[in-house]
């Protein structure tokens, strides 16, 4: 009777250790930052003139940017270069706010800022500011990196629209 007792025991308390734990653990963080603070990356842009001041092809542009995180939203500046046979040192700067929609996998922004455009035909400066509207999509590739495509229209005297795309790092 004793080894019958002994043996429940025994065979109960493995029943009760085994069973899985089913108590809540605590929440890890998330390891995306969800807000970061400073972002740094290289854009590639195609700036389509639409004949100012005889710019007359599509543009190439190249550049850095650099941003500060605004709590959900983000203070992009960039400058952008490109130098061909139709112009040279053609020198595009924009200061912009970046109005950021997030979900869990693709980040859409609106943007809107100022813009100086800056470039030389037959040995004359060319300089033009004005406002800067647009749209475009983040994809984050990486805790720390994403991948973004954006469409923008800047109005110096004539509309000029700008397709592009980037990739950045998080901070």
């Amino acid at each position: 009777m004793k080894s019958c007792v002994w043996g429940f025991l025994f065979l109960f308390s493995h029943l009760i250790f085994a069973l899985p734990n089913d108590t809540p653990s605590e929440v890890t963080e998330n390891p995306i930052p969800e807000f970061t603070k400073i972002i740094i990356g290289l854009d590639l842009e195609l700036l389509i003139p639409d004949n100012l001041s005889g710019l007359s092809l599509p543009q190439t542009l190249t550049g850095p940017k650099l941003g500060i995180a605004l709590g959900a939203d983000s203070l992009m500046l960039g400058a952008f270069y490109n130098s061909n046979a139709e112009t040279s040192n053609l020198i595009l700067s924009e200061l912009d706010y970046r109005f950021n929609l997030s979900t869990p996998f693709i980040t859409g922004y609106a943007l809107a800022g100022l813009h100086y455009l800056h470039f030389r035909l037959a040995f004359k400066d060319k300089d033009y500011v004005g406002p800067v509207v647009g749209f475009g999509f983040d994809l984050p590739m990486a805790r720390t990196f994403k991948m973004g495509l954006r469409m923008k229209l800047y109005y110096p005297l004539k509309t000029m629209l700008s397709f592009g795309g980037g990739f950045s790092f998080l901070f």
